[in-house]
């Protein structure tokens, strides 16, 4: 699902952007996916942090969001593993 935020940047402007990747592993399969990808993230330039789904920081949730209602709906989708 995409998402539009506003119009798009001009050439060679970046946005500093948070991202939060939680994952619950039993293997560590899950896991080692979940570091892949706040890797990738990093790489492109974003702040990251990865945790996993029993040890969340709503706080840190709440900051990476940018759209209210997708807050809203990550919030709501956490609490349901809970």
């Amino acid at each position: 699902m995409t998402r539009s935020v506003g119009p798009p940047l001009p050439v060679g402007h970046t946005v500093a952007m948070k991202v939060v990747v939680i994952h619950q592993s039993r293997t560590g399969n899950t896991r080692r996916a979940a570091e892949f990808i706040g890797g990738a993230a990093e790489v492109a330039g974003a702040t990251v942090t990865v945790r996993p789904a029993t040890n969340l920081d709503y706080k840190e949730l709440a900051e990476a969001v940018e759209a209210p209602a997708f807050a809203t709906e990550v919030l709501a989708s956490v609490g349901a593993l809970a």
